[in-house]
C-alpha cells in the first residue's frame, strides 16, 4: 500500500501565525556623478596680477576620462504579519560600486600632486528590519511599540592602480582614515596611545618593529605599508612603548564610525483621551575622534587655551598614576625627546553610541459628551517637545550630529524646541 501525508494541518498552524507573509526581491543598475564637479575634465588655471600685468597659472588638473560610478544592486526581503498584532519586514541588500571617484595622488613632479580618477570597487552591504506590534489593546488603553535598525558593512574590495607600480594602491590616508583593500572607507588609521609615563609624566605611544631571524629590530612607522613592501620577510611583529611621537607606529586600530546597528525605536500610549508618542534614536558599536576634547585637553601655551575639567588629573610628580600627561606648555621633554601629547592617537578615539529622545508628544481629545455642550466638533490639547535628551560616553560629544560621529568646535548640538496648543474644530 501507499503512506500519504497530508500537508493541510501544517499550513492551517503556518497561517494562524503567518496572517500575512509576501517576499521580494531586486536588482537593479544605476549611475552615480556626485562628486564630478562642473569642470572636473579641464586643466583649471587662476587669473593673477603679475605686475600690474594679466597672469594666468596653473591650477588643478582635469581629467577628460571621468564617468559616473557605476552600481549594482540586489535586495531580498520580506514583509509579514504575526498573529494579527505585529506587522514588520526585514531586507538584505549588496551593493557593488565599480569605477569609483577617487583622488588620486601621483608624484609632484608632474607639477600637481592629485588628480580625480574613477578606479577602485566598494561593496555595502546590510540588513534592514521594522517591527511594529500592539502590545496592549482595550476599549479604554492600547499600548504599540515600533523599532526598526540597520546593519551596515563598508568594505573596499579594489584600490585604484598606481602608475608608478601597476599595482593596487596599499594605502591611501586621508585625515585619521586609512583606505585599503579589505578595509572600509572609514576605518581608523592612526598611532596608539598608551598613557603617561608615571616617572616622568611623558605620553607614550606604541612603536612597533619587526625582529628579524638575526636578532635585529626594524621599526615600523607605517604598519601598513610596511606589511606590503616586506612581504616574505617579516619575523616577529612585537611593540614596545616609546615617549617621542615621531616614532610611534600608524596602524590600523580596528575601529570605525560605522556601528554595528542604528535605528529609532517608538512608544504610542491611548489612554481613553489622552495620547502620548515618544520616538528615540540610538546607535551602537561605532568609534569617532572627538576633536572637541583633544583641543580641550592641550596644554599649550600657558594661559592660551580653556581647559576640560579632566585636566586636574595631569601628571603632577613622580609615582603618579594617570592618563593625562604632565603640563609643560605644549612640550613633554623626556632625555633629547619633545614629544606633544595631544597629537593625533587613538587617545581621542571615543565611542560613538548614544540613546537621544527625538520627540515626545502629549495630547488631549475631549470626548464627543462634552463636545456636544460646547457646540463644537472637536477640540485638542497638546504640548511636543523636540530634541529633548541624548546620552553619550562623553557630556558634550554629539556624535549623532555628523556623519562620521566626529566633533569640532563649529558643530552643535540640535536645537531642543517645546511647543503646545489647541485645535478646535467648529
Amino acid at each position: 500500500g501507499a503512506w500519504m501525508v497530508s500537508k493541510e494541518p501544517f499550513m492551517n498552524s503556518l497561517s494562524d501565525i503567518f496572517t500575512e507573509l509576501k517576499l521580494k526581491t531586486s536588482y537593479g543598475v544605476n549611475g552615480e556623478q556626485g562628486g564630478i564637479g562642473a569642470y572636473a575634465a579641464h586643466d583649471l588655471y587662476s587669473v593673477n596680477n603679475l605686475n600690474d600685468n594679466v597672469s594666468i597659472v596653473f591650477d588643478s588638473k582635469g581629467n577628460r576620462n571621468l564617468t559616473w560610478e557605476s552600481s549594482e544592486q540586489f535586495q531580498v526581503g520580506t514583509e509579514f504579519e504575526l498573529f494579527n498584532r505585529i506587522a514588520g519586514s526585514v531586507d538584505y541588500y549588496s551593493k557593488n560600486t565599480t569605477n569609483l571617484l577617487f583622488d588620486k595622488r601621483i608624484s609632484p613632479s608632474k607639477g600637481y600632486a592629485i588628480i580625480q580618477v574613477n578606479d577602485g570597487e566598494m561593496v555595502n552591504s546590510g540588513i534592514e528590519f521594522d517591527l511594529n506590534a500592539e502590545l496592549y489593546k482595550s476599549n479604554d488603553l492600547n499600548i504599540d511599540f515600533g523599532i526598526n535598525g540597520a546593519f551596515e558593512k563598508n568594505e573596499i574590495t579594489a584600490m585604484p592602480i598606481e602608475d608608478s607600480t601597476g599595482e593596487q594602491k596599499v594605502l591611501d590616508a586621508s585625515g585619521i582614515y586609512g583606505r585599503s583593500a579589505g578595509h572600509s572607507l572609514f576605518d581608523i588609521y592612526i598611532p596608539e596611545y598608551v598613557g603617561v609615563d608615571a616617572a616622568t609624566g611623558a605620553a607614550q605611544w606604541n612603536r612597533y618593529y619587526n625582529e628579524l631571524e638575526d636578532g635585529s629590530k626594524e621599526y615600523i612607522r607605517d604598519m601598513q605599508l610596511y606589511l606590503a613592501d616586506n612581504e616574505g620577510r617579516i619575523g616577529t611583529i612585537d611593540k614596545e612603548i616609546t615617549t617621542n611621537y615621531s616614532e610611534a607606529t600608524s596602524k590600523y586600530i580596528n575601529k570605525s564610525p560605522i556601528p554595528t546597528v542604528r535605528g529609532s525605536f517608538d512608544l504610542n500610549v491611548e489612554f481613553k483621551g489622552f495620547a502620548l508618542t515618544a520616538l528615540f534614536a540610538y546607535s551602537l558599536g561605532g568609534y569617532g575622534y572627538d576633536g572637541n576634547y583633544a583641543a580641550l585637553m592641550d596644554d599649550d601655551l600657558v594661559g592660551s587655551n580653556n581647559w576640560h575639567k579632566d585636566i586636574l588629573n595631569a601628571w603632577k610628580e613622580p609615582g603618579d598614576i594617570t592618563d593625562v600627561p604632565a603640563i609643560t606648555s605644549g612640550t613633554n621633554t623626556v632625555d633629547i625627546n619633545y614629544t606633544q601629547a595631544n597629537r593625533t592617537s587613538d587617545r581621542f578615539v571615543t565611542s560613538t553610541d548614544y540613546l537621544s529622545l527625538n520627540n515626545l508628544a502629549l495630547s488631549y481629545n475631549f470626548s464627543d459628551r462634552v463636545l456636544d455642550r460646547m457646540g463644537l466638533k472637536g477640540l485638542k490639547l497638546f504640548v511636543s517637545g523636540d530634541n529633548l535628551w541624548v546620552s553619550t560616553k562623553r557630556k558634550g560629544f554629539y556624535p549623532n550630529t555628523s556623519e562620521v560621529g566626529a566633533s569640532s568646535r563649529y558643530q552643535y548640538v540640535s536645537l531642543t524646541s517645546i511647543t503646545g496648543g489647541i485645535n478646535i474644530k467648529f
